[in-house]
């Protein structure tokens, strides 16, 4: 797409001529709010166009508006980002950011518009500490402005939450959010359209959080604000419902989830025209859905109808439309159909590499997934190399267990990613009684990461969140744990098992612990079974 605005662009320079002086700013500024105008309303292609038009008579003129080159440029990079086309959205606000700076007198209120923008962008492109640092600069505007008790403040104050809760810092997104809600709530009614948003967030990162119960509340809550301030088939609204139903299906209730996406995906369809990413999207959320529920052929045709349609609106190796084809691979090797959903995944390498940009951590994604396919298509030897493949490229050496790579799994997704990794590496290791020392030091290895990451969640020592995957984790290194001291007779395993036992303390750890019945038979030594006694874990 960013493509097809640039040979737009070009022609149109290539057409005016007569643009000059006051009557081509005249006429940018007409052909900005018409671009604009059509953005608001869904039609983005046609919005990007406009706009293409109005930055190339603006530059045709020979009056140099400052004001309006900044105000095109936020309105390029909208336009983008709603297209999916985030490199091209950050080029477009890098331009706003740098043009206001050259401004004598700096208009403040631009200049906070600007980096509030580019914040956007990088948090589009999973750069959630670049964003950060550009939404602590457009807060320090709101609160010289207006005060820190603003809804500007506020607003600024939720969106700073959001990228803490991508950075995968849930604590510090809370804490955010709610420090948002608060002064909030002192500028506005209880029930006003500000809140929705507010609520709808803090039920994201409860989520993620695994606290399903008060996320639903939330998600509840902002769909109940949202309608007493909007109409109800409101194209705003349709969001709400996909919130709701996204609670519902991590919570194993895909079949009450359905009836959410099917609102958001009607309301949608009401407001905007039938090719348009927003259906799209919406289209991929209900298939994920209906998939979950087990209607995977109905799952499938709804996939296929969306990334036909995306083959319209963005080029092939937009990261956004790659993200269909893997959902899809997803879908097929659940339907048990590994065989297509390789042919799937092999698909979507090709077009990661074809990308101008994709992000590090999808990229391991996908090959997470393809380990997966070829394990069930019984090629072990192959998913156990893909595997090795990227725990070698993060840790930049083959000995990825020893004490000198652990140092290189530095930032927090590279730490969650390694972790992914090695739950999978270690899984594939269980099979071979040979490798069970090697599936031990995998596990000892993701727990320690997973300690590392728990720290980062917070600078408090409130911060003990272990959601259901990183259970399952412990819960594995325990068993291993268990196994190789019953083996070998070894007490370092068993004293790991006290260790782990200790600071994972979850339910699903007891039920492994209850489920050794063979290593109690064998006869564990009486202090580790006092212990786990103590710990409430046996």
């Amino acid at each position: 797409m960013i493509n097809r605005l640039i040979i737009t662009f070009c022609l149109v320079l290539s057409i005016i001529g007569k643009g000059s002086g006051q009557e081509g700013q005249s006429e940018a500024r007409l052909l900005l709010n018409k671009g604009l105008d059509s953005l608001n309303a869904g039609y983005y292609e046609a919005a990007g166009g406009l706009l293409a038009k109005a930055m190339a008579s603006f530059q045709q003129s020979n009056q140099k508006d400052t004001t309006l080159e900044i105000e095109l440029a936020m309105a390029l990079g909208e336009v983008n980002i709603e297209m999916r086309d985030y490199v091209a959205a950050m080029g477009w606000y890098q331009k706003a950011v740098a043009a206001v700076s050259t401004q004598h007198p700096i208009d403040t209120a631009l200049l906070r518009d600007a980096y509030d923008g580019r914040s956007w962008a990088y948090s589009k492109m999973y750069k959630p500490l670049q964003s950060i640092r550009d939404l602590e600069k457009v807060y320090a505007i709101d609160t010289a402005l207006h005060g820190s008790i603003s809804r500007d403040a506020a607003n600024t104050l939720m969106n700073m939450g959001l990228d803490y809760y991508k950075a995968g810092y849930f604590f510090d997104a809370e804490d955010v959010m709610l420090e948002a809600l608060k002064n909030k709530k002192k500028v506005s009614e209880p029930n006003a359209v500000d809140f929705n948003r507010i609520y709808n967030n803090l039920g994201i990162v409860y989520r993620k959080m695994g606290d399903l119960e008060r996320a639903l509340i939330y998600a509840k809550k902002a769909l109940e604000i949202k309608l007493e301030n909007y109409p109800p088939r409101h194209p705003s609204v349709a969001k709400y419902y996909m919130n709701i139903g996204t609670v519902l299906t991590e919570m194993g209730q895909s079949r009450e989830a359905v009836p959410y996406l099917e609102e958001n995906l009607a309301i949608l369809k009401e407001t905007f025209p039938s090719k348009n990413l927003n259906i799209t999207s919406a289209k991929g959320e209900l298939a994920n859905v209906l998939a979950d529920a087990g209607r995977y052929e109905e799952a499938i045709q709804l996939h296929l109808e969306s990334l036909e349609t995306e083959k319209t609106l963005v080029e092939e190796s937009n990261p956004y439309h790659i993200a269909g084809y893997f959902n899809l691979a997803q879908i097929y090797l659940e339907n048990s159909k590994p065989q297509l959903a390789l042919d799937i995944i092999k698909k979507v390498e090709k077009l990661e590499e074809e990308a101008t940009y994709f992000p590090f951590h999808k990229k391991v994604k996908t090959q997470l997934l393809k380990a997966e396919i070829l394990d069930s298509l019984g090629r072990i030897g192959e998913a156990k190399s893909v595997f090795e493949r990227q725990l070698e490229s993060i840790a930049g050496t083959k000995d990825f267990f020893s004490k000198g790579a652990r140092g290189a799994f530095n930032s927090f997704q590279e730490k969650e990613l390694v972790v992914q990794l090695l739950e999978g590496y270690a899984g594939q290791l269980g099979s071979n009684p040979k490798e069970k020392e090697n599936q031990w030091k995998a596990l000892d290895l993701a727990v320690e990461l997973l300690e590392a990451i728990r720290k980062g969640y917070a600078s408090n020592e409130s911060a003990r969140y272990l959601d259901d995957s990183s259970q399952n984790i412990y819960a594995a290194a325990v068993k291993a744990a268990f196994e190789l001291g019953k083996d070998s007779g070894n007490e370092y395993f068993f004293q790991q098992v006290l260790q782990l036992a200790d600071k994972a303390r979850g339910n699903r750890l007891k039920k492994v612990l209850r489920q050794q019945q063979a290593v109690r038979i064998a006869g564990i030594p009486t202090i580790l079974q006092d212990s786990l006694a103590q710990l409430k874990l046996w």
